[in-house]
């Protein structure tokens, strides 16, 4: 994927994506008590790791999760047998609208699906596959076609997470949880059929047994689904749970990573965020100008033409490019406004910024 346009107008100098990373890989060390060495090989695992599903992840998500694996090298504590898990599952009671689903990372598929997933999605549990969740089946397709994008892409960065040294994740301690959309048009159930569309959350709990523990694979995901009317949905992404301090550090992550992966500098990652709450560049500069002075103590200003520039010549051609190389539409799509490009903006993840990352970006503003 080419590298997006940059712009070298301003007096400032933005942070780039690398170096918010590093910071936030440093600050996350600081606060966890790791050593400067294990820190160190966070950060390199994350370079080593990042070129591998940015380029990869559309086109060979198999590969590049199983690439992955065999190089993870966080800590895996195990449990009990896998076959005492599915035994619990079975006797737990769901809620109507929930189902459960074992999938294995090594071997690539759902090794279990329990046959509720009858009642509550209305398809059999054989027709419930990783390829028709992904939108990749040859029959029923379960997620659609924008979503499936999107949520390949975000599994390819929580596998990057997943694998990084330094991060510690306990056997059906830590979830990873994501929403988007799947087709139900011919459902065996007459209310989701008529519907055509659902929201599916799916909440995956990482399960190591003893032997993949020993092997240093976060192997299973034990699954948990549920169906929620189409007014649910509004954007994909992600949220890691897990210890407090480690989640927030994987939930930030996740997204520089999918900024990095999109390749829209954040100075105008930034601008877009501004512009999605305000209407007039005016306010857009008067904002971003507060922000710079609030963290960076510089008095200089971004000026309400500058935006307007960055939209004009660099926001909107390359929201256009992005949104077409990553979802890869049967029709072009084209960026004509700016509402169009806040829009996509949302539907790529990259925003709304997190508070944490704003603070970070503004935080490392200079003058040039």
């Amino acid at each position: 994927m080419r590298t997006l346009r940059r712009d070298n107008r301003s007096g400032f100098i933005f942070p780039e994506w690398d170096e918010l990373i590093m910071d936030l890989a440093h600050s996350y060390g600081s606060s966890s008590g790791l050593d400067a060495d294990l820190v160190r090989r966070h950060f390199k695992a994350i370079n080593q790791l990042f070129p591998l599903v940015r380029d990869g992840i559309t086109t060979n998500p198999a590969a590049v999760v199983m690439s992955i694996i065999g190089k993870a090298a966080g800590v895996y504590q195990g449990e009990v047998p896998l076959k005492s898990i599915i035994a619990l599952a079975k006797r737990a009671k769901f809620a109507p609208n929930e189902f459960f689903a074992v999938y294995d990372s090594m071997e690539k598929r759902f090794i279990y699906v329990d046959e509720s997933v009858e009642s509550v999605l209305g398809y059999r549990a054989e027709d419930f596959t990783l390829e028709a969740l992904i939108g990749a089946s040859s029959g029923h397709n379960f997620c659609i076609a924008e979503d499936s994008p999107h949520k390949i892409r975000w599994a390819g960065i929580a596998y990057l997470i997943m694998s990084l040294p330094g991060l510690s994740f306990k056997s059906m301690k830590e979830q990873y949880a994501i929403s988007f959309r799947v087709n139900t048009s011919t459902s065996s159930r007459e209310d989701l059929s008529k519907a055509g569309q659902v929201v599916m959350t799916k909440r995956s709990f990482f399960f190591t047994d003893e032997k993949s523990a020993r092997d240093g694979l976060p192997r299973y995901h034990i699954n948990r689904f549920s169906i929620h009317d189409i007014s649910q949905h509004t954007y994909i992404k992600p949220v890691f749970e897990s210890d407090f301090n480690q989640s927030y550090y994987m939930n930030l992550l996740s997204v520089l990573c999918n900024g990095a992966m999109i390749g829209l500098d954040p100075k105008f990652i930034a601008i877009l965020d501004e512009k999605a709450k305000q209407e007039r560049n005016k306010a857009v500069a008067w904002a971003m100008n507060g922000e710079i002075r609030k963290h960076s103590k510089i008095k200089k200003e971004i000026s309400e033409s500058h935006v307007a520039d960055c939209f004009m010549k660099t926001i909107k051609p390359n929201i256009e490019y992005a949104a077409n190389a990553w979802l890869k539409p049967t029709s072009p799509i084209i960026i004509e406004s700016d509402s169009d490009a806040i829009e996509y903006g949302r539907k790529m993840g990259l925003i709304p910024l997190p508070d944490g990352i704003r603070e970070m970006i503004y935080k490392s503003v200079r003058l040039r």
